[in-house]
């Protein structure tokens, strides 16, 4: 029989890089550490035969590995060279023995990539477990590891989901009674990455296209709040860079940041011209893209936005109305009444605006 105190101590460890916020189709580094170097073990200092792991334990599904595993030693000896895989192990899956005892103060890892699946909900959690034994099975679980059924120990690596999300917004201030040729207004563009989410939004752009007869007057300008203050020295969101007009475009750079929280606030002042006519309603869309492929491939629009056709932002709009146009009448009369010869005669003219568009007549003869 054997006693706890001449049995090895098998350790086993998993852990993945990055375990949070991972994003739907990101990559994550899976590393599976085998040892025989558990503390308590170390007056008996056995050396445990015939080792074996096993990593994930389940079937990949939302997590796969589409490459290889690498063996990486930790100690002088290089025990690395002494695994055999199991060359019948499903694709992306670590199997295989080691064909020498680990001596105690042994410890081995083993490392390959993995990539979420694409797509994956929000706060879904993928747990990988690695699982390691001795033939027998003649050994305990190290400290920190679960003893399964089958004498085998574990330990579980957990990867969390995150999806991104993104608002934008554009207003117009004012909106009616834009009066063809003086009327003037300030467009504000709002672009938010909600406080709820975790994630920070990276190479982002803002487009808008102004309609015809409507003409910036302004060098457009762009501020950002983040909420909460980053502390003195944390990074910070940044405005992407090259806001300007090109004509009725508004376009910029791809390469602005919102952390969580974070808000661009865009402003371009424009007039209404004559060219715009009266009476008319004007849709002045804006929207707000990424030129990430794993931030636009699972993009979320908070209201009102939505989803660009090209999925790879958001977009939404606003409109500006122009009052009908003023219908002038004149009319004019004399009267005469008893006017002596050589009197004086009383002519009276009046302008009148017939529509109810509220316009003043001015600039008039």
């Amino acid at each position: 029989s054997h006693t706890l105190s001449v049995k090895p101590v098998i350790g086993i460890a998993a852990a993945v890089q990055p375990a949070n916020n991972v994003l739907p189709g990101g990559t994550v580094n899976y590393t599976v550490t085998v040892s025989n170097n558990d503390p308590a073990a170390a007056a008996a200092a056995v050396a445990a035969s015939n080792v074996s792991v096993l990593a994930p334990v389940q079937p990949l599904t939302n997590v796969t590995i589409p490459g290889s595993w690498t063996c990486v030693p930790t100690t002088p000896v290089d025990y690395c060279v002494s695994f055999a895989p199991d060359p019948n192990a499903p694709a992306g899956t670590l199997s295989g023995s080691f064909t020498v005892p680990l001596p105690y103060g042994t410890a081995v890892n083993f490392q390959a990539a993995g990539q979420a699946a694409f797509p994956l909900a929000q706060g879904t959690v993928v747990q990988l477990k690695a699982a390691t034994t001795t033939a027998g099975p003649v050994h305990t679980c190290a400290t920190g590891t679960a003893l399964e059924a089958d004498g085998s120990c574990s330990a579980i690596a957990e990867v969390t989901i995150a999806t991104p999300e993104l608002g934008i917004e554009i207003t117009a201030a004012p909106n009616t009674a834009l009066v063809p040729g003086t009327g003037t207004t300030v467009f504000t563009i709002k672009v938010s990455n909600p406080s709820g989410n975790a994630l920070v939004l990276t190479d982002l752009g803002v487009q808008s296209l102004l309609p015809a007869g409507v003409t910036a007057t302004g060098t457009p300008t762009c501020t950002v709040l983040d909420t909460p203050t980053p502390a003195a020295g944390d990074p910070t969101s940044t405005c992407p860079t090259a806001l300007a007009m090109n004509g009725q475009a508004l376009g910029s750079a791809q390469d602005g940041v919102l952390l969580p929280g974070g808000v661009y606030t865009m402003t371009v002042p424009a007039k209404v011209e004559l060219a715009a006519g009266f009476a008319s309603t004007l849709v002045v869309p804006a929207s707000a893209t990424t030129t990430n492929p794993l931030l636009a491939q699972s993009l979320q629009c908070t209201a009102p936005s939505t989803k660009l056709v090209s999925n790879d932002g958001c977009v939404t709009k606003t409109s500006i109305s122009n009052p009908a146009a003023p219908v002038i009448s004149v009319s004019n009369g004399v009267n005469l009444g008893s006017t002596a010869p050589g009197g004086n005669v009383v002519f009276t003219m009046v302008a009148m605006d017939e529509a109810t568009s509220g316009l003043a007549i001015s600039d008039g003869t």
